[in-house]
């Protein structure tokens, strides 16, 4: 499941956010207390996929350098590509306009 907006801030600069599903090889006793929600802050943990087992929700920003975690009710939230862009701009008032 792939969703994709790019979205135009008011200074006009064109960012494109991604989201997806990865399956991370996580070893039992792994360290994964940094795998928190870009979002709400919350644990990123893995649920059902319907062909993977199970896999991680991320988003991508065009820009920024690395993937980014999501919770299963951030990655399913009404509006979250939105509330995406509006925290990477730092700006809850960001202008947000589609393109396809």
């Amino acid at each position: 499941m792939t969703k994709t907006t790019k979205t135009k801030a008011t200074t006009e600069q064109e960012t494109e956010v991604r989201l997806g599903r990865v399956k991370f090889d996580i070893k039992p006793g792994e360290d994964i207390s940094a795998d928190v929600c870009y979002l709400c802050g919350k644990p990123a943990t893995d649920w059902p996929h319907p062909t993977k087992g199970t896999a991680h929700g991320f988003a991508s920003i065009t820009g920024h350098p690395k993937a980014l975690l999501l919770c299963q009710a951030c990655f399913d939230a009404e509006g979250n590509l939105h509330a995406i862009a509006r925290k990477h701009f730092n700006n809850p008032d960001v202008e947000i306009r589609y393109f396809h």
